[in-house]
């Protein structure tokens, strides 16, 4: 355990080094001549943004198509320039990119992590996380939790989570993941668990459906000699989803339906998620459907993550 939590932490420190280290792209790097069917979204220092296209550039300026007009701008008038698409732009605003397409609260989706992309989270602050592509369809997870908290709700351990996704066409993404995780406790109650999983996520990055399917084994004490420390196998599903309301809100949900844990009646979680290009803010809370202990208890308990995605 010691082992594998080491393991963790320093990956999740690695890639956070990397993502502070890395040094944002130059402007000058940023700018080319578009082909006719691109869109680009150009921003300048005052704050002003131009959807359009740099048709040319001339010495230290651009000629910056817009439409039905043709800008010629300073490029130390230039901020930023990107690349976007039509859906980006509604009712004459930018919309940018939703960061959170390869993740829901904590299942991941099966749109494909870009290699090099990723994002590093923090549940409840002492639960750190962090995922990264290796390649455009291979990428790995890992995340960790330093506090025992009664009934378990905060214990210690960590896990790893690699994970092979495609995408097939704009609307449609496959997976096929596993995760092993391992508790640490002072007492006799340290589950290790293995989950192997298929997922399929349906939709546009605005409005979108995700379903997985899994099998896993776990024992509930790494002491052999404990009653209940022989491995138990069960079957699992998720079914979850996401959709944007607006420029910065979207709702999340995310339902597991698990074999031997009362017997398939759901586990549920819904909230709202807050988020800019990069920043995600959430906060959600999980609950029961007809299992008795926690009858009455709405809305649930309580889930909040922060997320950096780069």
């Amino acid at each position: 355990m010691k082992k594998l939590s080491f393991i963790v932490v320093l990956a999740i420190l690695s890639v956070s080094g990397a993502l502070f280290a890395r040094k944002p792209a130059s402007v000058e790097e940023q700018l080319r001549v578009a082909d006719s069917g691109e869109l680009q979204l150009l921003i300048r220092t005052d704050g002003a943004l131009l959807f359009g296209r740099i048709t040319k550039i001339v010495a230290d300026h651009v000629y910056f198509e817009t439409e039905g007009d043709t800008v010629i701008i300073f490029i130390p008038q230039i901020k930023e320039v990107k690349e976007i698409t039509r859906d980006n732009i509604k009712n004459g605003k930018y919309w940018s990119p939703n960061p959170n397409v390869n993740r829901l609260y904590l299942f991941p989706t099966a749109r494909p992590l870009k290699k090099g992309r990723g994002y590093v989270a923090g549940y409840y602050i002492i639960a750190p996380m962090a995922a990264y592509g290796l390649t455009e369809r291979f990428s790995i997870a890992g995340g960790a939790s330093f506090l025992n908290a009664a009934g378990a709700v905060f214990m210690a351990g960590a896990y790893l989570a690699p994970k092979f996704a495609v995408s097939i066409g704009d609307y449609v993404s496959l997976s096929a993941g596993a995760a092993g995780a391992q508790g640490c406790s002072q007492r006799d109650f340290d589950p290790t668990l293995l989950i192997a999983y298929g997922a399929g996520t349906f939709g546009k990055p605005g409005a979108s459906l995700t379903f997985g399917a899994g099998y896993g084994v776990f024992r509930l004490s790494a002491d052999s000699t404990v009653e209940f420390g022989e491995f138990t196998g069960a079957l699992g599903f998720m079914a979850g989803g996401e959709i944007r309301m607006t420029r910065r809100i979207a709702i999340v949900t995310e339902n597991y339906f698990m074999q031997g844990l009362w017997d398939f009646k759901p586990i549920v979680s819904y909230g709202m998620r807050f988020f800019g290009e990069s920043f995600s803010l959430e906060g959600a809370f999980i609950n029961t459907i007809g299992v008795e202990e926690f009858k009455g208890r709405f809305p649930g308990f309580p889930l909040v993550s922060i997320v950096y995605n780069f």
